[in-house]
């Protein structure tokens, strides 16, 4: 019979000695080992790569010698691997931190996508008439980061920020949280940058989650 693999498994007829040409325990053995290759790769193990070897070069080498792991079959495993979601909306907020307080937004969006353990997102705050107090920080972001310290992967673009002279915006992620905090840096350290009643606020970046 022709083969079905790879988009179905192939199934078999058991051989007979005395009836068939071949030895059933030599053919039967050879099928065997056939289907168990089939069962442990599944149906179609290239996926929407060219080959299984391009499909197995783009994932983690930690596979190691045992490729299923604790799965039924690679197939299995390379099918629980996360994989892009749709990017998805969320609502970000500039907040004061000794008093929140509320603006008056005429941008304020924020999208994100999660592969893995790792969020992309992008941030666009546009805003008037703050009320906030304090040191300026961003709310919101649609997942808590890990607990292993600060991320700095953030892009920042602004207007209507006040700034010492020289000094530029970057944005720290903590660990554990779900904010974005605001620094100027310049020659020298960090420093908060107060809450502004007007600006602008722009952030794109990724942390792990």
């Amino acid at each position: 019979m022709s083969s079905v693999y790879p988009s179905a498994l192939d199934s078999f007829m058991s051989n007979t000695d005395g009836v068939d040409d071949n030895l059933a325990a030599d053919v039967n053995e050879l099928q065997d080992g056939i289907v168990a290759v089939q069962g442990e790769l599944g149906t179609d193990p290239a996926g929407t790569y060219s080959t299984v070897k391009d499909r197995l070069d783009g994932i983690d080498d930690t596979l190691g010698a045992d490729p299923a792991g604790s799965y039924a079959t690679v197939e299995a495993r390379l099918d629980a691997l996360p994989a892009f979601v749709d990017v998805t909306a969320f609502t970000p907020a500039l907040e004061g931190m000794t008093s929140a307080g509320e603006g008056t937004y005429t941008t304020q969006v924020g999208y994100y996508s999660r592969l893995g353990n790792i969020v992309f997102f992008e941030i666009s705050l546009n805003w008037t008439a703050h009320t906030g107090t304090g040191n300026m920080k961003i709310t919101g972001l649609p997942f808590t980061s890990q607990n292993i310290g600060d991320y700095t992967s953030v892009t920042v673009t602004w207007n209507n920020i006040t700034l010492p002279a020289g000094d530029k915006i970057i944005a720290v992620i903590p660990a554990n949280a779900s904010i974005i905090n605001i620094y100027s840096i310049g020659s020298g350290s960090l420093a908060p940058i107060a809450m502004e009643s007007v600006g602008i606020l722009r952030f794109s970046g990724f942390y792990f989650v």
